[in-house]
């Protein structure tokens, strides 16, 4: 039992984790003047909505610029 929720848990933490990263990528590389990225998350919780707001930031500053 206790194997499994190490197991359970360490899926769960790459499943968060992995996406969050990406995004933090995705900001430095902005930071650094690359407006070309994009983020393509296929998910419908908050982290797919974090994913879809940062888009809409990054056309918004595009088009300001």
């Amino acid at each position: 039992l206790t194997i499994l929720a190490v197991i359970l848990g360490i899926l769960v933490s790459n499943y968060l984790s992995k996406p969050l990263s990406k995004l933090k990528n995705a900001m430095d590389k902005i930071g650094k003047g690359d407006m070309d990225i994009k983020v393509d998350f296929k998910r419908k919780d908050e982290i797919g909505q974090l994913a879809n707001a940062f888009n809409q930031m990054v056309e918004h500053r595009k088009q300001a610029e």
